[in-house]
């Protein structure tokens, strides 16, 4: 089985090669979009093969997080969505879609690692020939 595909949604270039970076070391492979619009488009063409979104809700451009998620959901249902953000939280309440969770930044790389696996469970081994026989 191939690891979870997540994709990484974030207008910010150093959060986005750091968080990519971060997840690809945990054993998940990343799509980045740097809008809602060429999420969308990435949505399009890979859905079935997407284990998650992570999208930062204050995006620029004329798809916000929010707006992102909804539109993410309406497509696919089943979608599980992790939002980010430094400054948004207090909208979580009215925004959010349901089958998600917030990581307010700054975060920690645990704290998405520990979303992620709520909502999706673990990522699967890379090498599972390695691991230990009992």
């Amino acid at each position: 089985m191939p690891p979870a595909l997540i994709l990484f949604v974030e207008d910010e270039p150093l959060i986005m090669a750091l968080a990519q970076a971060l997840l690809e070391e945990r054993g998940y492979d990343v799509i980045v979009a740097v809008n809602g619009r060429q999420a969308l488009s990435v949505l399009a063409e890979r859905a079935s093969q997407i284990t998650a979104m992570i999208t930062e809700v204050g995006l620029r451009g004329d798809l916000s997080g929010w707006q992102l998620a909804r539109e993410a959901r309406r497509r696919f249902p089943e979608l599980p969505i992790i939002y980010t953000t430094g400054g948004l939280a207090h909208q979580w309440a009215a925004e959010h879609v349901e089958n998600g969770l917030l990581v307010q930044k700054p975060y920690i790389p645990e704290q998405i690692f520990e979303a992620l696996t709520k909502l999706t469970g673990p990522p699967v081994a890379l090498f599972p020939s390695l691991n230990p026989i009992p």
